[in-house]
C-alpha cells in the first residue's frame, strides 16, 4: 500500500523558482544614492587604496558618505585593511576612522567604523541575520549595521556592510572602565601587535585579549586575571547559585543558543566578546558570522565537516561553555531559552521572512556587486563553494536554517512550547502511519483538510514544497532501516586485482580545476 502511495506521490514533484531582477549599472561617481543604501566614497592620500594590505596599517584619506536621507558626511580620516582570513581575500574589509565623530545612518556619532566585505558569504545575509536575531533575543550592545556601496580611489568595490565595531563608548558597549569594568575578546591563538592577553590555565586553557582598558597597567591586569580565575573556579565546582552572582546567566545562555543554532566556526576560536559591568560578567556583543549557517567547508580543515550540516550539537566545548554545559541548571537555562524563542529561528528563514525581505529590499545592490565579483568563486579556503546564482545561495541558506531549527526544536523539546512536531501531519501529537496517508493525500491533492501549520509538520526536506521526498523522509521516521548484520568475510589468499584510477582523468575528474576553485588562483 505504502509503495503505491509513494509512486503516486512521486508524480506530483514540483520545484520553486525565484527570478533575479535585471538592474542598470552603477555610475562610478554616482551621488547621492545607489539604490536604497548609503554610498561611501574614499580617496586615499597616495591614491593606492585598492592595493592596501593589512600590514600597511592606517593611511590618510578623505571620506565621504552620502546618506539615504540626502545628508552628506565629508571628513578627513584614515583607512586600513582589517580582519584575519578575510584580509587575504581579494575583496577586503576595512576599518575607517574619521578625524571627528560622525553619525552614519542614525547609528550614533563615532569616529571608528567597520566596512565588512562579506567576501566569504555569497548572500551577504549571515552577519546581517545573526545581528538581527541577537537583537531580537535581547543581547545587549548588538552592533548597528547597514548595507552600503563603496568606491575606493575611484574604483567601485560593490556591496559592503557598515557596522559599529565592538568598542567602549556611548551608543556602543557602555561600560565604565575607570570604575573597573572591562571588555575581553576570546582569542585562542592569534597574536596581534601591541595587544594585551590573559590566559586562564585550568582543565581547559582559555586566552583572552584585553580590549578595554586599552593599555592596562599591571594592577588592572592582575585584577582582571584574578576575577576571571575566580569565575572559572566557580564554574568548575558547578556552584550554580554562586555563579549566578558572578555572571549574567541569561546573556550567556542566549549567546550559546545563537551560536549553536548558527554552528559558528569562530565561536571556539576567536571574535567572541565578554564584558564586565557593575561587577558582573556578561556575554556579548556578537561578531563575525560569515562562516556559519552551513557556510564552512572541510576542504582544508577536515573537522569543519561538523559545522557543515544542520544536525548535531557542536558548541559545548567552546571557551566558558566547556565548564557551563555540564552544569544541569545552566543546561536547562539553555534549553528554556531556545524553546521560548524557537519561533524567531523558524520565521526568519521562511518564505516571506526576514531573509526574503532583505533580498527584496537589497537585491539590486547585491546584483551590482556580482558584476564586479564572481558569485561562484571561493574567496577563502574555509568557505563553502558557492552555487552559481544568488537565488541558489539564498535558498541554501534558508533551507539549511530551516533544517537546523527543526533539528534543534526536536532536540530541545520545543513541542512543549508550542512548536509543531515534525512528521505529525494530522496534528494529533504523535507521528504515525496515518500521517503518511494524509501527506500522500495532500501531495496528490485528494484533500484540503490539514492543519494551518502544515509546513512545520510535513515539509521534511525544507524546500517549502510538499512532494514525494517529504513522504520518503516521513516513512524513514516511521520505519527506520535496520543496520546491516555483520558478516564474517572469508579470507582470500589472492584478492582480486583492481584498476588504479590514478589522477582522476580516467574517470572524468579534474581536481582543483572546477569553477570557483581557490587552488592556483591569483585573484
Amino acid at each position: 500500500m505504502i509503495g503505491k502511495l509513494l509512486l503516486r506521490a512521486s508524480a506530483w514533484l514540483t520545484a520553486a523558482v525565484l527570478l533575479l531582477c535585471t538592474v542598470p549599472a552603477v555610475p562610478a561617481e554616482a551621488a547621492p544614492l545607489t539604490y536604497n543604501v548609503p554610498r561611501v566614497m574614499i580617496t586615499t592620500e597616495e591614491g593606492s587604496g585598492t592595493a592596501l594590505v593589512k600590514d600597511d596599517g592606517y593611511v590618510n584619506a578623505q571620506i565621504t558618505v552620502y546618506g539615504t536621507d540626502g545628508s552628506i558626511i565629508s571628513d578627513t580620516g584614515r583607512i586600513k585593511v582589517r580582519g584575519n582570513s578575510t584580509a587575504k581575500a581579494k575583496k577586503k574589509p576595512y576599518t575607517i576612522k574619521f578625524d571627528t565623530k560622525q553619525d552614519i545612518e542614525g547609528m550614533g556619532a563615532a569616529k571608528k567604523w567597520v566596512l565588512l566585505a562579506n567576501a566569504f558569504d555569497p548572500t551577504f545575509l549571515r552577519n546581517d541575520a545573526i545581528f538581527t536575531l541577537a537583537e531580537q533575543l535581547g543581547l545587549a550592545y548588538t552592533p548597528d549595521h547597514c548595507f552600503a556601496t563603496l568606491s575606493l580611489d575611484g574604483t567601485p568595490l560593490g556591496c559592503y556592510e557598515i557596522v559599529e565595531p565592538v568598542d567602549v563608548q556611548k551608543n556602543r558597549v557602555e561600560i565604565d572602565v575607570s570604575a573597573g569594568d572591562f571588555l575581553l575578546q576570546y582569542e585562542r591563538s592569534r597574536v596581534e601587535e601591541d595587544a594585551t592577553y590573559i590566559t586562564l590555565v585550568k582543565r581547559k586553557t582559555m586566552r583572552f585579549e584585553v580590549k578595554e582598558p586599552e593599555a592596562p597597567d599591571e594592577e588592572q591586569l592582575a585584577e582582571i586575571q584574578t576575577y576571571m580565575d575566580s569565575i572559572v573556579n566557580t564554574m568548575k565546582k558547578k556552584k550554580y547559585n554562586d555563579l549566578a552572582q558572578m555572571i549574567d546567566i541569561p546573556s550567556f545562555a542566549k549567546l550559546y543558543v545563537l551560536n549553536e543554532f548558527a554552528k559558528n566556526v569562530d565561536f571556539g576560536f576567536s571574535s567572541v566578546y565578554f564584558y564586565r559591568k557593575d561587577g558582573k560578567l556578561y556575554a556579548g556583543p556578537v561578531w563575525d558570522y560569515d562562516l556559519s549557517l552551513g557556510n564552512p567547508s572541510d576542504w582544508v580543515i577536515h573537522s569543519y565537516a561538523n559545522f557543515m550540516y544542520p544536525e548535531g550539537i557542536i558548541e559545548t566545548k567552546a571557551q566558558f561553555y566547556y565548564y557551563l554545559m555540564p552544569i544541569p541548571e545552566f543546561a536547562e537555562e539553555v534549553r528554556r531559552t531556545y524553546c521560548e524563542n524557537w519561533q524567531l529561528f523558524h520565521d526568519f528563514c521562511q518564505p516571506g521572512g526576514y531573509l526574503d525581505q532583505q533580498y527584496a529590499m537589497y537585491q539590486n545592490v547585491f546584483a551590482e556587486n556580482f558584476k564586479i565579483w564572481r558569485i561562484n568563486k571561493r574567496y577563502g579556503f574555509y568557505m563553502r563553494l558557492p552555487d552559481a546564482t544568488y537565488e541558489e545561495n539564498l535558498r541554501f541558506l534558508q533551507s539549511w536554517s530551516a533544517a537546523r531549527e527543526a533539528w534543534l526544536s526536536e532536540y530541545y523539546g520545543a513541542a512543549e512550547y508550542g512548536r509543531p512536531i515534525t512528521g505529525d501531519v494530522d496534528a494529533n501529537g504523535a507521528v504515525e502511519m496515518a500521517d503518511a496517508v494524509l501527506l500522500t493525500q495532500i501531495i496528490t491533492e485528494q484533500t484540503d483538510a490539514y492543519p494551518d501549520d502544515l509546513e512545520m509538520r510535513a515539509d521534511l526536506d525544507y524546500n517549502w514544497v510538499f512532494s514525494a521526498a517529504d513522504l520518503r523522509a516521513l516513512l524513514l521516521i516511521l520505519t527506520p532501516p535496520k543496520p546491516p548484520e555483520e558478516v564474517e568475510e572469508p579470507e582470500e589468499e589472492n584478492p582480486p586485482e583492481t584498476e588504479n584510477p590514478g589522477s582522476g582523468a580516467e574517470i572524468g575528474l579534474e581536481f582543483g580545476s572546477y569553477e570557483g576553485s581557490y587552488v592556483g588562483s591569483t585573484e
